[in-house]
């Protein structure tokens, strides 16, 4: 969830400069970012180092207001564990977001991440936490998913803690 909030924390940065720069033609911005973290395992800490590279296309009315934006995401992240194991966790989402309601207030938009997010593999043993599918997140706070989401139902930790340490 941490690199959830993270990530789309960065797609709403690019909305707010975005949005002052937007016009009839869709408006694309590009970026590269490295995010690093540390799972709180009780116990125990887990370092993951995540490499983001994103594409946010704005789109925008005739009066060049932007009406929604798609972005797309492809993250490359690494776990390492305190024995110095690392264990892979990638992702590739788009997530389409209608900019319908105020300007620059992401609270009245509604949010769709499509993809996956989190794939996290243990060598031998295959995925062993998954956020893949489809989720809408509606300005009431209402949130309808489809597929397997462990790590939005379960959260992070308590999914990989027990595997990796």
């Amino acid at each position: 969830m941490c690199r959830l909030a993270l990530v789309l924390g960065f797609s709403i940065l690019s909305l707010v400069f975005a949005a002052t720069a937007s016009a009839v033609r869709p408006g694309v911005i590009e970026s590269h970012q490295e995010l690093s973290f540390d799972i709180d395992c009780g116990t125990f800490l887990l370092h993951e180092d995540v490499a983001v590279d994103e594409r946010v296309v704005i789109f925008a009315d005739d009066a060049g207001n932007p009406t929604r934006m798609e972005v797309h995401q492809r993250l490359v992240g690494v776990i390492t564990n305190p024995s110095g194991e690392t264990f892979r966790d990638s992702g590739d989402v788009t997530s389409f977001i209608d900019l319908a309601g105020t300007p620059n207030d992401p609270s009245d938009d509604t949010v769709t991440v499509a993809g996956r997010f989190f794939g996290i593999t243990l060598p031998g043993t295959g995925i062993i936490a998954q956020d893949t599918g489809l989720v809408t997140f509606n300005p009431d706070g209402s949130v309808v998913i489809h597929g397997p989401h462990e790590v939005l139902m379960q959260g992070f930790a308590p999914l990989i803690c027990p595997v990796l340490g």
